[in-house]
């Protein structure tokens, strides 16, 4: 099982058996945790995070 959090957006954004499937619920989660903040009004918070992709 795989699972990914964001620590911009509160909760659990995504778990899955595949990379796929926990993209889509990614996808979803961050579409609807914006238009949340932008309906009430809220900025869009400034990422805080950095991804990188090591090869071994």
């Amino acid at each position: 099982m795989l699972r990914l959090i964001f620590p911009e957006i509160p909760g659990d954004l995504g778990t899955g058996r595949t990379i796929e499937e926990v993209e889509q619920q990614i996808k979803a989660a961050i579409v609807f945790h914006l238009e949340e903040l932008r309906q009430s009004g809220s900025s869009i918070p400034e990422a805080r995070t950095l991804c990188k992709y090591v090869e071994v």
